[in-house]
This record gives structure tokens, C-alpha cells and sequence, in this order.
């Protein structure tokens, strides 16, 4: 049974221990201090736990305006690669500016070590972080 982290009318933040997986779910979009707020709580949460692989079901988080995407490049994936996340699953519909997104994180993760990969839903995102792929 994972523990939540973070709830929010936007967002919902939970930790499965024996998996070491932190999963973040966009429930709907949300404004640009929102976003912040989720991803800070993200970096004091790994300081508690320790978790080793993060998977964000982005399909429902809507646009990520500029100046977050800027930010997370900047603040967010240098705590990242600092903190030994491992591995990254992000599980999105295909949709236009959610792959233009993704794209972004994997270019500024690029030769950092944590790998990162897509996937259409969670079942295929776990089972790639566990090792097991279908």
C-alpha cells in the first residue's frame, strides 16, 4: 500500500517503499507555483526516503508553461543527478506538448546516468523500472 506524500486538487504524490518508486499523478493542470510546490516536495521527500525511481503520469497535467520548464532544468534535474535517482518513467498519451515536454527532460538528462523512457501506462512503466520489460 504506497503512502502519500502530497495531495493536492491537482496532484497526488505517493511513495511505494519496497519498490523504492516515488509516483507523482497530475490530476488536472495546475498553476506555475503548483508545479514548483509538487517538485520541492518532491526533493524534501527524497531526502526523507530515499527512493531510487520516480514515475510521473503526466497524461492529464496539461501545457508545462516556459519559465517551469525552464526552472526544473535548472533547480529540479541537478537534484536529480545529485540524489541518485536511477531511473525515470513517464507515462503520457502521445499528445503534442506532452512529448515536447518529455523531450525536454530527456535531452537535459542526457549523459547524466538516470535513464529515462515513455511509456503509454503504468503497468509498462513499472515493469520497465523493476527490470522486466513486456
Amino acid at each position: 500500500m504506497p503512502n502519500i506524500l502530497y495531495e493536492s486538487d491537482h496532484t497526488l504524490l505517493t511513495y511505494h517503499k519496497a519498490e523504492k518508486i516515488v509516483k507523482l499523478e497530475w490530476i488536472k493542470p495546475c498553476s506555475e507555483e503548483e508545479y514548483r510546490r509538487v517538485f520541492m516536495e518532491i526533493v524534501k521527500q527524497h531526502a526523507k526516503n530515499k527512493f531510487t525511481y520516480f514515475l510521473s503520469d503526466i497524461r492529464n497535467e496539461g501545457p508545462v508553461s516556459y519559465n517551469n520548464l525552464v526552472w526544473i532544468k535548472k533547480e529540479i534535474i541537478p537534484q536529480a543527478i545529485k540524489s541518485g535517482i536511477k531511473k525515470i518513467a513517464l507515462v503520457f498519451d502521445g499528445d503534442f506538448f506532452s512529448k515536447l515536454y518529455a523531450d525536454s527532460i530527456k535531452t537535459a538528462l542526457n549523459e547524466s546516468g538516470i535513464l529515462i523512457d515513455y511509456f503509454k501506462n503504468e503497468i509498462e512503466a513499472v515493469n520497465w523500472i523493476q527490470g522486466n520489460p513486456q
